[in-house]
């Protein structure tokens, strides 16, 4: 069980490499929606200020202050919101040749995203790995909260597979429960969390207008 866990993460993670490597050619894999504070993107060496209307690229690194956050409207319908005090890399979106369906991945250092995938949208595989977890979906809406030494992540819809990094464990996580991962440990089972916590993380991915 251990070695299929480390090997299953090892892929979710070929999966950022590949398009963190970033080039002048990178793929576009949406816009910028709506945003508050001052989010930038780090992009072929230069650091540059977000807008709306803006393209977002395979590799690039969003970072937000305490107060900022913005949404990122994908061309097949997605959308991800990244929230104040993250830091972000868009890892790859791409087709799988000769199968149905499309990749996707992001790494987050730290901070929060909120992701939606679209309805009737073809993924296979949607991740986001922290320093602790690897969270993966094929089609649903969740939240990814990740500090320094541990990872929270909350469903909202569909149904989520999260990994420790260390290959300690795998838990499948249903609409409505969440899940922490310590660094070193295990999932923790899949439970309902208190209004107050599930209030605070959805707060700080969405938009009030």
């Amino acid at each position: 069980m251990t070695h299929r866990i480390i090997r299953w993460s090892l892929g979710l993670l070929c999966l950022i490499c590949i398009g963190a490597a970033g080039s002048a050619s990178a793929a576009e894999i949406g816009k910028v929606g709506r945003l508050l504070g001052a989010p930038t993107v780090e992009r072929g060496g230069q650091t540059l200020p977000l807008g709306s209307g803006l393209t977002i690229q395979e590799g690039d690194r969003i970072v937000t202050g305490d107060q900022a956050r913005l949404e990122i409207q994908c061309k097949d319908g997605t959308i991800l919101i990244v929230g104040p005090q993250s830091d972000v890399t868009i890892g790859t979106f791409a087709a799988l040749t000769g199968k149905r369906g499309q990749i996707g991945a992001l790494d987050l250092a730290q901070g929060i995203v909120r992701i939606a995938l679209a309805a009737g949208a073809r993924w296979d595989r949607f991740a986001v790995t922290t320093r602790t977890a690897i969270a993966s979906v094929r089609s649903t809406v969740w939240i990814v909260d990740a500090a320094a030494e541990t990872t929270g992540v909350f469903v909202i819809e569909g149904r989520v597979r999260v990994a420790s990094r260390s290959g300690k464990g795998q838990v499948d996580v249903s609409a409505g429960q969440g899940t922490d991962v310590a660094a070193g440990a295990a999932p923790t089972a899949p439970k309902p969390w208190a209004n107050a916590r599930v209030e605070a993380v959805t707060a700080r991915t969405q938009f009030t207008d």
